[in-house]
């Protein structure tokens, strides 16, 4: 420019023209710069916008899922106090305690003994064990189909016995099943609840028959 404009450049001249040179080479970088930054600031934002809409929709379902285990949570208290209701229900309202197993006694693992002396009894996959609890809701459940259930507890001997009669008014369709239980302690030091015998309108059931029905339970228990 200075050669056409027909001037002499000299000595600073052309140290300004370098150091203008230099100074629009940095200006360059740094335009070149920012748009990176920019662009990197615009994936920022926009993974954070991500980020956000996936916390709300875990915080979401995570509510819903504490919702649904306060509803089944709140169903099972109501079983269990139905159930406590029916095996409190005798054939008077005067029980007491001592007349009725503890809750302790009720969720501890059921159990029978096969001919070798060991202890078989049913675990699910959530490695709850299977109680006479669930067991007592499981023969309640085989007579609700009749009008009148009555479910008695009777402490004999060290056993406790529960008593379940149904009936549909006619003597002949009625129903009674005798459950023998006690409390052992196994070799490997758990306590457990064992099935002394079972009886249904006064015939004894199997012992092969209580083992089918464990296996059974077992197949079908927690899955």
């Amino acid at each position: 420019m200075i050669n056409e404009a027909g001037l002499e450049p000299s000595g600073d001249m052309q140290t300004v023209i370098c150091g203008l040179s230099s100074v629009l080479g940095k200006v360059s970088d740094l335009l070149s710069n920012q748009a990176l930054f920019q662009v990197e600031i615009r994936d920022l934002r926009e993974e954070l916008a991500n980020l956000r809409s996936e916390k709300r929709k875990l915080a979401a379902d995570t509510n819903e899922r504490i919702l649904d285990m306060a509803m089944e949570i709140g169903r099972l208290k109501r079983d269990r106090e139905e159930l406590f209701r029916l095996l409190n229900r005798g054939e008077g309202s005067s029980q007491d305690e001592s007349s009725f197993p503890s809750v302790d006694y009720l969720e501890r693992p059921l159990v029978i003994m096969n001919s070798e002396g060991e202890y078989l009894g049913v675990a699910g996959k959530s490695r709850k064990h299977f109680s006479l609890e669930d067991f007592v809701k499981l023969l309640e459940n085989s007579v609700n189909s009749h009008r009148s259930v009555d479910l008695r507890w009777q402490h004999r001997d060290g056993c406790w016995v529960l008593v379940i009669s149904a009936s549909e008014g006619d003597e002949s369709m009625k129903k009674e099943i005798v459950l023998v239980t006690e409390e052992n302690v196994t070799p490997s030091r758990n306590t457990v609840v064992r099935i002394v015998s079972m009886n249904i309108n006064d015939k004894s059931v199997p012992d092969a028959l209580l083992f089918s029905l464990f296996k059974q339970i077992r197949e079908s228990f927690d899955r």
